[in-house]
């Protein structure tokens, strides 16, 4: 069975690289495009079809301060503002922080 999820976006049906994020225990890799927004990961079939889909491990969530404190590549959100998403008038808020910036937030800077 599969759930059609129009607010999320498969990489592979865009010809981007995957598996973009981790797998699950059971093998399931994550489809969605890097950084994506949203409170889990899928496994996507194509055309926003997704066969598999599981909540963002606890390990992977970090502290809402820590990860404002840095500049979004994915963005371009500036230090202390919350990441935004292209729309057809704009940009709008997103709830959660784009995974690259929550990588650059937690990864070790070599003493800089």
């Amino acid at each position: 069975m599969s759930i059609h999820r129009p607010d999320l976006t498969d990489a592979v049906e865009f010809g981007l690289q995957t598996p973009v994020c981790p797998s699950t225990d059971e093998g399931w890799l994550c489809t969605l495009v890097r950084g994506h927004d949203g409170p889990e990961h899928a496994a996507g079939v194509g055309q926003n079809l997704y066969a598999h889909l599981w909540p963002v491990a606890p390990s992977e969530l970090h502290s809402d301060a820590a990860v404002r404190s840095v500049w979004c590549p994915n963005c371009q959100a500036p230090a202390g503002q919350p990441c935004t998403q292209p729309t057809s008038t704009g940009r709008r808020e997103v709830k959660r922080h784009h995974r690259a910036r929550v990588i650059a937030a937690t990864e070790p800077r070599d003493g800089r």
